[in-house]
This record gives structure tokens, C-alpha cells and sequence, in this order.
């Protein structure tokens, strides 16, 4: 559905840019890693997703997800191999059914 996705650190006060992830075809997964840092020059985090593979310079996006902050739910964890157990774990069971949380 979307060609391309790029991220951006926004300080919403200012409205000052700082890009996490230039514009990346969608065809493989991608790896999008903020360092903790990061969230407090840049506490926007916007995903643009785009409709083309290859985004043109000023293309709006056909939709942006957003989140303000270190989400809540952000894990903390000690090691990158913690951190690669975890994700993948999570990934399996949303794509199973069995991650889901009931409300």
C-alpha cells in the first residue's frame, strides 16, 4: 500500500527537523533505531509513509504516524541481544494472533 517511509525528529516548539530516516523503499523490512537522546531536542517522531517507491523531493505523504515522547510502553532493556529477543518475540505473536492485548 505505501512505496516508501521516511522518519523525522520534529521539536514541536520550534518546528526544527532532524531526519532519522531518509526517504526508504518499503519492498524489504526496515530497521528504524532513535537513540533514547534523541527525544529530548526531538520529541516528535514522524513517520511519513508515501504512495511512490521513490518519494519526490516535497511529496506530501499519504500518511503520517506520530508519536510525542518515549512511548510508556517503551522496554528497557540492557543488551542489544535482549533487545533482538523481545522484538522478535513481539513480532511473532502480532503476526499469530497471540500478542494481541484485550482492553
Amino acid at each position: 500500500m505505501f512505496g516508501s517511509v521516511s522518519v523525522a525528529g520534529i521539536d514541536p516548539f520550534t518546528q526544527r527537523e532532524q531526519s532519522v530516516l531518509p526517504p526508504t523503499s518499503t519492498a524489504a523490512a526496515i530497521d528504524v533505531r532513535v537513540p533514547r537522546p534523541q527525544f529530548a531536542d526531538f520529541p516528535r517522531t514522524e513517520f511519513r509513509l508515501f504512495a511512490s517507491a521513490a518519494a519526490a523531493p516535497g511529496e506530501p505523504p499519504k500518511l503520517v504516524v506520530f508519536y510525542l515522547g518515549v512511548p510508556d510502553t517503551t522496554p528497557e532493556l540492557a543488551s542489544e541481544a535482549a533487545l533482538e529477543t523481545y522484538l522478535a518475540g513481539r513480532i511473532a505473536g502480532a503476526r499469530d494472533g497471540t500478542g494481541r492485548k484485550t482492553p
